[in-house]
């Protein structure tokens, strides 16, 4: 399934002649031979809601064979309902019928994001037997087969809807100023309602939600949320924006080719004495592939994308720019470690270092998962899945956090299904990086006659080692009296070298504790014996 189609609220589905209603559509279409050819040329435009009422129309009225249910299956696929789509793939296959191989993935992950995950496997299987170099299918059963491994930090959450949503979709939120803004087809009370003659729904919009915390009772509230760059709406769909000092960057659905597709593009604004003009487009927009959904590193000088522009490894990509004294730089593919034959896409760099995403390729519970990855010079570290209760087998996207990485928004359609997205509110009690860490080293010599004796440990060299890349993070001395202090950039797994010039060198492990209100003072008691001169 394309995931831009719910970034854009099914934008991709008004590529079929968006500026005539849909009346002038069916005369459009009314010089096809058959509902079935009618519904096939919806389907191959990718207007599914029109291809479906064909499709089942033809199956009810007895048109057509068992390549119907097959059809109406791979609609519903492409509309996000799994469930419909798990019913149809299996009427096609009780008619004694073979599915071709993208459909067994398809049917695959359907079942999935039903939560029916022995069955799934069973059909990722068949589908590995036909592909069995695909190292994400592999990866997708490995994850099923061990999903309770997805549960170990659930305490460590809390997810709560917020009070603005609202029937429509609400979806994209990244900070501004002491709000948030986000993405809404919701329908507003006065003025003129532009209606997408596709869906017969109001245009996505950008929004505008104040934020106050109310520290008596711990929790975040609300104002009325407003429209926000109204001018740049214009006819089309707006998507996910995001911020950096006094410039913005969002997403817009523009008609290329005659007025007869649709891609997504990304614009410039600046915020000039309060007011957000002079709307530039980004320097790699194309009418041959779309770019949407951006994040900015916190010094706006790293712009991180979604596009599934040529020379990709899959629908959608991740790419990042970094800003040169001559502009943009050229777009950089994140690579296989990120990227899949998958969707990838809701990008959101937190702190400069750990980049969050959404993915349908990487192994999860199904659909999208929110995964996370540290960002480092040389290359990325090994992606995470974040496990539940952000992710559930429903679309889990657009995770964004504070700096403190205590306190976010995420989106969801966990409540309502389809393209129904709803933001909600993320309390996280795990520890947040870069963290500093203190405490004092002693040491103990069985050869004391005192048994429990421990003496500190001064002067001490200590190198704080990443243990799955096997390198030297951070570097420091205990003091006079053998008391520390570490910087830990990331979540890893690590080990501490000890090094003194009267005892020698010892290696021990170093844990760091999950939950950030369990960060106490650290003590680290090396026995004399593990030292090695």
């Amino acid at each position: 399934m394309n995931s831009f189609c719910r970034y854009m609220g099914l934008v991709v589905a008004i590529c079929v002649l968006c500026l005539v209603s849909g009346l002038a559509q069916e005369t459009v279409f009314s010089g096809l031979k058959s509902d079935l050819k009618r519904a096939d040329r919806h389907f191959q435009n990718q207007s599914f809601k029109n291809a479906l009422e064909l499709y089942i129309q033809a199956e009810k009225k007895g048109k057509g064979d068992q390549e119907i249910y097959l059809k109406v299956a791979r609609t519903y696929h492409q509309l996000n309902e799994p469930n419909q789509a798990v019913s149809w793939f299996e009427r096609y296959l009780a008619s004694n019928q073979t599915l071709p191989t993208n459909d067994v993935y398809s049917y695959a992950e359907s079942l999935t994001s039903q939560g029916a995950y022995q069955k799934a496997i069973k059909w990722y299987k068949k589908y590995i037997s036909h592909n069995p170099e695909n190292q994400y299918v592999i990866e997708k059963i490995w994850r099923l087969k061990n999903i309770e491994y997805l549960y170990t930090d659930s305490t460590y959450y809390e997810i709560k809807e917020v009070a603005f949503n609202t029937e429509y979709a609400e979806y994209g939120p990244a900070y501004m100023d002491s709000g948030l803004i986000f993405v809404s087809n919701r329908k507003v009370k006065g003025g003129i309602i532009n209606i997408d003659p596709i869906t017969n729904q109001p245009f996505h919009s950008l929004y505008f939600v104040k934020l106050f915390f109310d520290s008596v009772r711990n929790k975040y509230s609300f104002r009325k949320p407003r429209r926000f760059l109204r001018g740049q709406n214009k006819r089309w769909h707006q998507g996910a924006a995001a911020t950096s000092g006094s410039k913005l960057i969002f997403t817009r659905n523009t008609m290329s080719r005659g007025d007869t597709e649709s891609r997504l593009q990304l614009y410039w604004v600046e915020n000039l004495a309060g007011t957000w003009k002079g709307e530039k487009p980004f320097e790699y927009n194309s009418a041959d592939y779309s770019v949407s959904h951006p994040s900015l590193s916190k010094d706006g000088e790293t712009l991180y994308f979604v596009s599934d522009m040529p020379g990709g490894l899959g629908g959608n990509d991740l790419y990042e720019c970094t800003w040169t004294a001559s502009g943009w730089s050229q777009p950089q593919n994140l690579g296989k470690t990120i990227n899949t034959t998958g969707d990838e896409t809701a990008p959101f760099i937190h702190n400069n270092q750990t980049l969050y995403f959404a993915s349908n390729g990487h192994g999860g519970f199904g659909g999208l998962d929110v995964f996370k990855v540290v960002i480092t010079d040389d290359h990325p570290a090994e992606v995470q899945n974040l496990g539940f209760p952000v992710n559930t087998p429903s679309d889990d996207f657009g995770l964004i956090l504070n700096e403190e990485g205590s306190h976010g928004f995420l989106a969801s359609n966990r409540e309502n299904g389809g393209f129904n997205d709803d933001i909600f509110e993320v309390i996280v009690d795990l520890q947040s990086y870069p963290l500093i860490i203190s405490g004092i080293v002693r040491f103990n010599n069985p050869d004391w006659l005192e048994l429990n004796r421990l003496d500190i440990l001064p002067n001490a060299h200590l190198k704080l080692v990443d243990n799955l890349k096997d390198v030297t993070v951070y570097e420091t001395y205990t003091n006079h009296y053998g008391a520390f202090s570490l910087k830990i950039p990331y979540s890893s797994k690590y080990r501490l070298q000890v090094s003194q010039e009267l005892v020698g060198q010892a290696m021990v492990s170093l844990e760091i504790p999950k939950n950030r209100k369990l960060h106490t003072a650290h003590e680290i008691v090396v026995v004399k014996e593990k030292f090695k001169k």
